[in-house]
């Protein structure tokens, strides 16, 4: 009896010292979540990024049982927050949104992340509409009047974004690579900067997420073209650039990443939160409002998006002179 109670005493001691290891795997699985989870926005509050994460993260923590805090960290276009997720412990109880200026980011300026390396991909949940607009009274009526103008006029069409290495960007100058066109991006410290610079006609089009949407409704700007899969549902009239023949379809997106080295089932267990989140109705409601599109995406599937566009993303700086040195 003595001996069985001294194995089953050893045995309980590997179990505890295999739980301390950063692969997370024990013995016996420990239960989780045991307490509030972290979620950093690399965002300041009230933003589109900052309102779509509190509705998801209300909706999981129902599924979960615990508490999920979100925390608004800015700086940097959201690279601060992740550079801060490196030093976090891999146990689920960390995490950040990731979004499409971070893959850019590591290839512009000097970051000590690398996306794909660095950490642990658990979903993304939102895709942004994105779009091309001009003013009501300009001479271009549709898509391929612009492009035609901008292909007999190499250098007149100057068109704002905000700013460089976005997704709003790169489709331009995918663009201006494929048609053989020559165009001047300038960019701004926001979309919406880009848009009152329109408006008040110091551009001649802008390239820019759902921040232009008041002024179409309005009727003070056109919507020449989308850069989704999918049209629009409030502007079903307007072509996507697959509509037109354009191989292009690129948006901004919000993901959920852990530090690297989380152990699988911690992040099925915050996946499958993640999911349930998403059916929330506040959640589909703050969608809806900002015109963003909900699209899970495992874990898996998150990698394999994230390694397609970390390789088209790194052409295309490279394409548009923005690689760091």
């Amino acid at each position: 009896m003595i001996t069985q109670v001294v194995r089953i005493s050893w045995l309980a001691i590997l179990c505890i010292c295999l739980g301390w290891t950063s692969s997370g795997e024990v013995c016996a699985q420990k239960e989780f979540p045991t307490k509030s989870i972290k979620v950093v926005v690399g965002y300041g509050p009230g933003g589109t990024t900052d309102l779509s994460t509190r509705a998801l993260a209300k909706g999981a923590a129902k599924f979960l049982g615990k508490p999920i805090a979100v925390v608004n960290t800015p700086g940097g276009g959201g690279t601060v927050a992740l550079t801060n997720l490196m030093a976090e412990k891999p146990d689920g109880y960390s995490l950040v949104i990731l979004g499409t200026g971070s893959i850019s980011a590591q290839y512009m300026r000097p970051v000590p992340f690398k996306v794909l390396q660095d950490f642990t991909p658990i979903v993304q949940f939102c895709f942004y509409y994105t779009g091309l607009v001009v003013q009501t009274d300009s001479q271009w009526k549709n898509f391929k009047e612009f492009i035609d103008f901008a292909k007999a006029n190499p250098g007149k069409i100057h068109y704002g974004t905000a700013g460089p290495g976005l997704p709003q960007h790169l489709v331009m100058e995918r663009l201006a690579y494929e048609q053989n066109i020559k165009w001047t991006h300038v960019p701004f410290g926001g979309g919406l900067e880009a848009v009152t610079a329109l408006l008040g006609g110091h551009l001649d089009a802008v390239s820019a997420v759902t921040e232009w949407k008041p002024f179409v409704d309005a009727g003070k700007l056109r919507l020449l073209v989308t850069y989704g899969t999918k049209r629009m549902p409030n502007y079903p009239d307007v072509p996507t650039l697959m509509d037109l023949g354009y191989k292009i379809a690129r948006a901004g997106f919000n993901g959920i990443v852990g530090p690297k080295g989380m152990s699988s089932d911690r992040v099925e267990i915050l996946a499958k939160a993640f999911k349930e989140g998403m059916e929330d109705p506040e959640f589909h409601q703050v969608m809806n409002q900002f015109d963003m599109i909900a699209e899970f995406k495992s874990p898996k599937e998150f990698r394999d998006y994230l390694k397609e566009l970390d390789k088209e993303t790194e052409t295309l700086i490279q394409r548009a002179g923005l690689m760091k040195k």
